[in-house]
């Protein structure tokens, strides 16, 4: 939940440099936790970050979002 919401907000701010920190975190955790799904939608929005295609986020932000949410509910 704690990177939810810093990616939430950084999202919100279009704060970009702090959205990619923030999902290369999540990405970094959901690599060492074996959390293929979680771990491939990080990389997506990361990777789109990194690239600076700023205007390209939505889907991939989504989908993040729904993965995050997803492994709550399980939790």
């Amino acid at each position: 939940p704690i990177h939810r919401v810093s990616i939430e907000q950084n999202y919100h701010v279009c704060n970009y440099e702090n959205l990619k920190d923030s999902v290369h975190k999540l990405n970094g955790a959901a690599s060492v936790c074996g959390v293929p799904e979680l771990k491939e939608a990080a990389d997506d929005l990361e990777n789109l970050l990194r690239e600076g295609k700023t205007g390209e986020i939505d889907d991939a932000y989504e989908i993040l979002l729904s993965e995050i949410d997803c492994l709550i509910q399980k939790g």
